[in-house]
């Protein structure tokens, strides 16, 4: 099953994350695969990254791993 993290990945978007919320850069790749999950689209925000390196975008709730290690712990 395809999710917003895994085509991000796939697509060599870089990502981020605290605890169970995704970061990846606003990049076009990015924005294209992020209008295919419209829940997720509308829960993100945007923000600026402190050390320079442009517009992010937050996701809460969306970083796979996070989720894959509770249902193994």
């Amino acid at each position: 099953m395809k999710t917003l993290y895994s085509e991000l990945v796939a697509a060599r978007v870089p990502v981020d994350h605290h605890e169970s919320d995704l970061y990846f850069k606003a990049t076009p790749d990015a924005l294209d695969i992020l209008e295919r999950y419209p829940d997720e689209r509308r829960a993100s925000r945007y923000f600026v990254e402190d050390m320079g390196d442009g517009w992010w975008i937050e996701v809460p709730f969306s970083f796979d791993p996070f989720w894959a290690a509770k249902k193994t712990a």
